[in-house]
């Protein structure tokens, strides 16, 4: 039986034996994301759609968050992550999208969206069109290093030798001091301050996520957010002090990261989805020691409402 679940209704403790289950999960399906969205957000609202068997185990679900601004948009899952569909067994796919579908095909629903590691032909027979990108992995082997470019290993040996300690974000007083970093100010305005907030408050006790900084002089020098899944790290958010450039904290923090990952336990570092023209990021990637893996964005679009959303946005600059 499938079942439409707010985050409220959701029994956690059954999730979370499907996640551990499914190699498909990545942290994007995570309880925890879902709350993070929900708790940050007015407009974010989470959903899972669940399959459910008689006895009441969760045999596969598709997390989701709807987008309430006007028109509706539900997205599996965001932040250009992968989502889609977890199962304990291959097969149950199809239903739940096909259910979805019913359930969000609404007058003002605009979009649906879904992130995948993996081909969903059901998608594509159900309406959805599809775009292809690419992510970006290092295989955290005991011999990782030697696959980095040998520009990196000269920046990270550079940085090494320019005075920076390691530092974790990990209380309330080092978020304040985070968000008058100056690295930020280039940021987008959508990732507020109450996002930040949870991130520190839901993840990083969780274990899902770890926030490290650089220090020199006892001053910030740069950051870097990662998401933490079973045996896989990934690059999220980064900024650093332009003061500090020439020492390349970044460097330093990518290469303590590796490290630190390596260390303990984890198999994959994934760098992140590069976006549409994003040749520079690629290469950069590239030159970490980053293997190409392809991932794909499916969508089902109304026409008319995205023309319609153009125009009351065009009109709404005017005034």
């Amino acid at each position: 039986m499938i079942k439409l679940l707010s985050f409220s209704e959701l029994e956690r403790q059954k999730w979370e034996e499907l996640l551990s289950a499914s190699p498909a999960a990545t942290f994007f399906h995570t309880v925890e994301c879902a709350q993070l969205w929900e708790g940050s957000y007015t407009f974010f609202k989470s959903f899972f759609l669940v399959d459910v068997a008689e006895d009441g185990r969760y045999l596969a679900g598709l997390p989701f968050v709807r987008a309430r601004k006007g028109l509706d948009n539900y997205y599996s899952m965001p932040m250009g992550g992968t989502g889609g569909v977890v199962s304990k067994q291959s097969g149950l796919e199809g239903g739940l999208y096909a259910e979805w579908l019913k359930q969000a095909k609404r007058p003002r629903t605009e979009r649906m969206m879904v992130f995948t590691e993996r081909e969903e032909p059901t998608l594509i027979e159900l309406g959805f069109s599809k775009k292809t990108f690419s992510t970006h992995v290092l295989m955290l082997t005991q011999d990782y290093a030697s696959r980095l470019s040998r520009s990196v290993r000269k920046d990270i040996e550079h940085a090494r030798q320019a005075g920076f300690s390691l530092d974790r974000l990990e209380s309330k007083e080092m978020l304040a001091e985070f968000f008058a970093f100056s690295g930020r100010r280039a940021k987008k305005d959508f990732y507020t301050r109450r996002f930040f907030e949870n991130l520190l408050g839901f993840l990083v006790p969780s274990h899902l996520a770890v926030w490290f900084c650089a220090r020199k002089n006892g001053k910030l020098a740069a950051y870097q957010s990662c998401f933490l899944f079973k045996d896989k790290i990934i690059f999220w958010d980064t900024g650093f002090d332009s003061r500090f450039a020439k020492d390349r904290p970044g460097y330093f923090l990518k290469d303590r990261i590796l490290t630190w990952a390596w260390e303990n336990g984890f198999k994959e570092a994934d760098f992140g989805q590069t976006p549409e023209g994003g040749k520079g990021a690629v290469e950069f990637k590239e030159r970490m020691g980053g293997e190409a893996r392809t991932v794909f964005e499916y969508t089902y679009a109304s026409g008319l409402k995205k023309k319609l959303r153009s125009a009351f946005e065009e009109m709404w600059g005017r005034v």
